[in-house]
């Protein structure tokens, strides 16, 4: 369940926008896995995993809490979190919007005083896919309706949903031999780490879906060394 005490004739924007994040609400709940290793009172349970399936990806969602002054450092070790430790995975910080890079086994991460951080972490793929939305928690649980990559065409197309009036984003990974070529309205940023592009495309709903269309093609130039 899901409790709201807001006066929402005298709400501000800012906090509306994060209620609309929570909604609508999924059966599933997120799980503790360090719940034993940290103990309270000198400790407390710090990270929550949430598995994530659809007709078209399955991810894992999880968040790290830091309630002290101090910065906290761990790392996710992905086979804690039920992935395959030995695959590589692309891990997405939800409320920096910022592509943290591809890793296997773990990830390390660092989280200010009294902060959380919530990372997106899906397998990585040889073609560009989904790295996350800024439409809701579970970045493409509730939002993305379909996603499909056709090989032949090099075309990745969905169906995004949303109210109508509503805004959002998807962020894309794009891997270093492609490039998008209907990028009209699309942001691009090359990622030094490995050298791949993160495409931000927005997304304005007049309708509750949305389709959404993007071709690639193969870069002729040569590649940028790591």
């Amino acid at each position: 369940p899901m409790t709201l005490g807001d006066d929402f004739r005298t709400i501000d924007p800012e906090r509306l926008g994060m209620i609309k994040l929570c909604l609508p609400r999924t059966p599933e709940v997120p799980k503790p896995i360090d719940l034993f290793d940290h103990v309270a009172p000198e400790d407390y349970c710090r990270i929550l995993k949430l598995p994530v399936s659809t007709s078209w990806d399955s991810y894992t969602i999880a968040a790290v809490f830091n309630l002290d002054e101090n910065e906290y450092a761990t790392d996710l070790v992905f086979e804690k979190l039920g992935l395959c430790g030995d695959a590589a995975y692309r891990v997405f910080d939800f409320w920096n919007e910022e592509y943290i890079g591809t890793f296997r086994n773990l990830v390390r991460c660092r989280i200010p005083g009294a902060t959380c951080r919530v990372y997106r972490i899906s397998r990585a793929r040889p073609h560009p896919w989904l790295l996350a939305t800024d439409m809701h928690m579970q970045q493409g649980r509730v939002e993305i309706k379909s996603l499909c990559w056709d090989e032949a065409s090099m075309t990745l197309t969905g169906t995004a949903s949303r109210p109508a009036g509503e805004s959002g984003n998807l962020f894309i990974h794009i891997p270093r031999k492609l490039k998008l070529i209907n990028h009209k309205g699309a942001n691009t940023m090359k990622d030094i780490r490995d050298m791949n592009v993160v495409a931000r495309i927005p997304l304005c709903f007049e309708s509750d879906e949305q389709p959404f269309n993007l071709r690639f093609e193969m870069m002729d130039t040569q590649y940028v060394s790591r």
